[in-house]
């Protein structure tokens, strides 16, 4: 009886041995070994759009105590169409400066959409809510709409209560 049993905890200890060794070399496998710095490319840098967000005079007593900024691009002009990019900015301080590359697109499937024209606008929503503007909300858009990827000062005045 004896015997049986200790064949049993035994035969159970190589199989566990077994299967760890397995899981470790499938995972060794699965891994992609490290290029040298002298073998890796530098991936060419991807397009940018930066600016400073400000809040007009008129509507600094209307700021939530802790406003949710969006910053939002999207290739047309109408505020219907879904953004590329819906940046939230928790509790901003104002001015802000902001810097979207193509990491901060939140539209699937859109990954390679990050170049040539597009529309930015900024909001302030006090719920959170994503969508178009409605009541309680602030807002302003770039006045050189459309920018164009690659450009800096893309800035935008806060200046609409809707």
């Amino acid at each position: 009886m004896q015997r049986s049993c200790i064949w049993i905890w035994i035969t159970g200890l190589v199989m566990l041995f077994t299967l760890m060794t397995a899981c470790g070399k499938s995972k060794e496998q699965k891994v992609a070994p490290k290029a040298s710095k002298a073998e890796s490319k530098t991936p060419a840098q991807p397009g940018t759009l930066s600016g400073t967000i400000t809040v007009a005079p008129a509507l600094k007593d209307k700021l939530p105590a802790k406003p949710l900024l969006f910053i939002e691009v999207r290739k047309r002009k109408s505020l219907k169409t879904p953004p590329l990019i819906a940046k939230r900015i928790f509790n901003p301080s104002f001015p802000y400066k902001y810097s979207l590359t193509e990491d901060d697109i939140t539209l699937v499937g859109s990954e390679s959409s990050f170049n040539g024209e597009v529309y930015v606008t900024a909001r302030i929503d006090p719920t959170g809510t994503v969508g178009p503007p409605k009541p309680g909300d602030l807002g302003g858009e770039f006045p050189g709409n459309p920018a164009t990827v690659g450009d800096t000062n893309v800035d935008i005045v806060i200046d609409t209560a809707y």
